[in-house]
């Protein structure tokens, strides 16, 4: 199997993606209890929130970024180096224009905010900077997205995470010393925010110069035209994270217009899992982006496919451990993490929000297939119809039943559940040209190992039932194990097996 020496060399990367996962998540784990103790669980909401809202301006930085990697790397590749530093320059211009005018509507916006929130007078100030704060950050965010490009064209993910690591770690220590040395504040979550995007920021550029030499930014390089075709193409991408905003991003929205801030608050620290969630399985799927691009521009399409379903099952390995592992030890965990909060409560709300991120793990990464055959229209449309159907089905459940807080993630599960089973992979199998079950193979026998280890690790968290953190992480370390023998004899094939274990057992 090529892919040995080709594309799965990239899973000798897994250990940086894997600690730049955690190290976000070690933020998190030590900010929510922190400001939830010191300002009240009703004040976390908030910081949940602003970053749904910078979400919305993605819309925007989406169409023009989602494909920047996509032609430039295609013009690199065949060597075209003109044509690919035109690009890389018209999108750093455009970049640095677009933020700024996003930044402008920010402030105006955080200057009314109390007109379009329910924010407690006590909380407004910290909310308006951390808003603003924010989407300076989102700026720096916009600005770094062409900078991404050198990792993928020359396989070096291993390093690009390496520098993601540094950056969380830049957020933790600019977070110990505010809280150190200064009153508890929201804003300085947008601070640490910005310390760590201008580490990445950095290293990117770095990576820029020593990796590919052939780009470089050069302002006479600049035509309307590449920037005109890279949106036209993008906007469906746009479109869909409008309707993913629909699907999942418009809850805390509600939440905050129609529910209390208890409620809020709740949800706010619900709402870190999933997002913790899909950074674990974007990282993996990331892994095999630069072998899919190389492959498809080579026009190679059985080492394209041979990828393809090889990258389904490594993704969903990492989502379907991390979310039996959950469902199994939750209750538990909260028990310790937020001790003056409703466990049982915060446990059942998290496997709801937890549950379409378990859907779509193992199929996230083919929708690369949609960046490499540019055919965005039809999923992006279905997104965006289900979309309104689970906001209004939201309002009606809220408005008409005592569901409250359980109508606002019940209905995602049920919209997500749809299409990640069922429409996406049927239109992702007409891209490739293949039969429509060729993905429902591994997306079927994944499900089905998903509730097998759920089923075993459950009953070995409920027998086990750790009350200390110690406890806790000796549990873990079991049903780590459990999971990924059990996920390991039922996911993969004789050959990948051999593949894995060699890769394990020696540095080959």
């Amino acid at each position: 199997m090529d892919m040995k020496n080709e594309s799965f060399k990239t899973v000798n990367t897994l250990f940086w993606s894997i600690a730049a996962s955690i190290f976000g998540y070690v933020i998190s784990f030590f900010v929510t209890p922190y400001v939830s103790g010191k300002m009240g669980i009703e004040a976390y909401g908030y910081v949940t929130l602003t970053k749904t809202i910078v979400e919305y301006g993605t819309l925007f930085s989406t169409a023009l970024n989602s494909y920047a990697v996509r032609f430039i790397g295609v013009e690199y590749h065949k060597e075209n180096y003109n044509k690919a530093n035109g690009y890389f320059s018209s999108l750093l211009i455009a970049n640095c224009v677009l933020g700024l005018f996003v930044l402008s509507a920010a402030v105006v916006f955080a200057l009314h905010i109390h007109s379009f929130l329910r924010i407690p007078v006590e909380l407004l100030s910290d909310v308006r900077k951390l808003f603003v704060l924010s989407f300076i950050n989102f700026v720096i965010t916009a600005i770094m997205a062409v900078f991404s490009a050198a990792a993928y064209l020359k396989d070096k993910l291993g390093l690009y995470y390496f520098f993601r690591t540094l950056g969380y770690m830049g957020e933790g220590l600019s977070l110990i010393l505010l809280f150190h040395f200064c009153d508890v504040s929201l804003y300085f979550i947008g601070i640490s925010y910005i310390v760590d995007s201008l580490i990445i920021l950095g290293s990117r550029i770095g990576m820029t110069q020593k990796l590919t030499p052939e780009l470089r930014f050069h302002r006479r390089l600049f035509q309307f035209a590449l920037v005109k075709e890279l949106v036209l193409n993008g906007i469906w991408n746009s479109v869909n994270a409008l309707g993913n905003i629909l699907n999942s991003g418009l809850d805390i929205m509600i939440t905050n217009l129609m529910l209390s801030s208890t409620d809020l608050g709740r949800l706010g620290v619900v709402k870190n899992f999933p997002m913790m969630f899909v950074m674990v399985y974007q990282v993996t799927a990331q892994l095999f982006q630069p072998a899919l691009l190389k492959y498809y521009a080579q026009n190679d399409r059985e080492k394209l496919k041979s990828t393809l379903t090889f990258s389904m099952k490594i993704s969903g390995w990492v989502t379907y451990i991390v979310f039996a592992g959950f469902v199994a030890i939750g209750e538990n965990f909260y028990r310790l993490w937020l001790p003056g909060e409703d466990a049982k409560t915060l446990y059942i709300l998290t496997i709801l929000a937890l549950l379409p991120n378990a859907f779509e793990g193992i199929i996230y990464p083919c929708y690369y297939i949609y960046t490499l055959y540019v055919k965005n229209k039809i999923p992006c449309m279905i997104t965006v119809i289900c979309g309104i159907l689970n906001v209004v089905s939201m309002y009606f459940l809220i408005k008409n039943t005592s569901l409250g807080i359980y109508a606002v993630l019940a209905t995602t599960v049920i919209v997500m559940g749809i299409t990640s089973f069922i429409t996406n992979p049927v239109y992702m199998c007409g891209c490739l040209k293949e039969s429509k079950g060729f993905l429902y193979k591994t997306i079927v026998r994944g499900a089905f190992s998903c509730i097998v280890m759920s089923i075993l690790m459950g009953g070995v968290g409920r027998y086990l039932a750790p009350g200390t953190w110690v406890a806790l992480g000796g549990v873990i370390v079991i049903m780590v194990l459990i999971g990924s023998s059990v996920y390991f004899l039922l996911m993969f094939d004789g050959e990948e097996k051999k593949m894995l274990l060699n890769k394990i057992f020696t540095r080959r």
